[in-house]
């Protein structure tokens, strides 16, 4: 995959929220596995993956995700495999540990919308669609069926193999969803290691390594237990500043940087983009015909709306709009271009762009949208699909004018959902 600057954006928070305040609030919906390494809960590692954005995957990403999500299968199977056996409490721990592992391998298999090599055999304890996987599986069971300290020797085996891999695996990515993921796995891993280790010396037995070297091996068990997630870095998207009021590390520098390199926006004479401002309804427009390549007159030949002059800036850019379906109007033959656009307004728009599905709502998508609203079915499907995940409060705030910052991230990921999909089906 090609480290073009598109493929570099590398994202810290979902549309209209910056993701790390909701990662940090828990907005998970609580029934997912927990990590117990970490106390990181798998609903909140998908929030984190569906909040980043939609990147081409490789061939090579494609199958390090699918090997991975069995590797942790490989992991959790024969720990509890060992656990029943031995009855240790670090096996049946662990365990439970690999399935969050699992779980968050499995956000990513989702959002691209991948084969599930688990699911095509059944989840099965001790079965792999990977016929290397399911060798080890069964040499690594008959091992640990030995002895406990041979159990114990398989689990530090199991943890040195998967930081090899993943050590592999994340310098053959450019995704930063994968990325993510990888790292939390491998941070992990690490710490499953320095678990099996101690547990081993009360044996007054050792490790040694087969994977990794021996400097890594002894770097990680004479260091603590790590307790974080790894977050993403937003500051390796925007190395520099795509206008003067846009600061490198904000949540909303790799979508404004990628629209205006993109020319989906050029911002003000003056070098601003000034990201916390409202935008109207004719500058959203003008973002979205460019954003979706709709085809512009070159002049405004006839009024699309009443209140839209043939004269006006906007006017050929919401004539190209309301021509591809995405817009009709306010009522009464009326566009209010000049007026400041709401967030409900903009997901009908981007939604529309996008291609989503759009269905009536049975239920709430947010707590202040109903479902009888008119942008109820828009909300729901931008959530459906990831692009949005709302507040920290569990609110959407459909009539509150969007942000220059918040409109520039939408579009963008929209836009880049679209592509996707678009190349999926070529």
């Amino acid at each position: 995959m090609g480290k073009a600057l598109r493929n570099l954006v590398l994202l810290v928070v979902s549309v209209f929220l910056i993701a790390s305040a909701a990662f940090a609030a828990g907005n998970g919906n609580g029934q997912g596995s927990q990590n117990t390494t970490t106390g990181v809960s798998a609903d909140q590692i998908a929030q984190m993956v569906n909040a980043l954005p939609y990147q081409s995957l490789s061939d090579q990403e494609i199958q390090d995700i699918e090997h991975m999500r069995e590797e942790e299968k490989l992991a959790r199977d024969v720990y509890t495999t060992l656990y029943n056996t031995w009855q240790m409490n670090i096996f049946n721990n662990i365990a439970k540990s690999e399935q969050t592992h699992m779980d968050m391998v499995k956000a990513l298999i989702d959002k691209y919308q991948l084969p599930d090599p688990v699911e095509q055999t059944g989840d099965q304890i001790g079965v792999f669609s990977d016929d290397k996987l399911q060798s080890l599986y069964n040499q690594l069971v008959e091992e640990g069926q030995t002895s406990l300290v041979d159990a114990l020797k398989v689990g530090a085996t199991i943890e040195d193999l998967d930081i090899y891999d993943l050590q592999k695996a994340i310098s053959d990515t450019d995704n930063e969803d994968v990325a993510y993921v990888f790292n939390n796995l491998m941070q992990g891993s690490r710490n499953h290691l320095r678990s099996f280790v101690s547990t081993l010396e009360k044996y007054n037995a050792s490790y040694t390594p087969q994977y990794i070297s021996q400097d890594e091996f002894d770097s990680i068990i004479n260091s603590p237990m790590e307790n974080n997630s790894v977050q993403p870095n937003p500051q390796v998207a925007c190395k520099q500043s795509p206008f003067s009021d846009v600061p490198t590390d904000a949540w909303y520098c790799p979508y404004v940087a990628m629209l205006k390199n993109d020319n989906i926006t050029q911002g003000y004479t003056d070098g601003t983009f000034r990201p916390e401002a409202n935008i109207t309804r004719a500058e959203v427009a003008k973002m979205i015909v460019l954003a979706d390549n709709i085809t512009v007159p070159s002049t405004c030949t006839q009024a699309p709306f009443n209140d839209v002059k043939v004269g006006d800036w906007y006017c050929r850019y919401v004539e190209a709009l309301k021509d591809a379906g995405l817009v009709s109007g306010t009522g009464n033959g009326m566009f209010e271009p000049t007026r400041q656009i709401t967030r409900a307004e903009v997901a009908k728009m981007v939604a529309l762009m996008a291609g989503l599905t759009i269905e009536p709502c049975t239920t709430q998508p947010f707590s202040d949208v109903p479902t009888d609203a008119w942008y109820c079915q828009y909300v729901q499907a931008l959530k459906a699909d990831n692009l949005t995940t709302g507040y920290p409060d569990g609110t959407f705030r459909p009539d509150q004018p969007i942000t220059r910052a918040e409109a520039a991230a939408l579009i963008y990921r929209a836009m880049e959902y679209k592509r996707l999909h678009e190349q999926a089906s070529q």
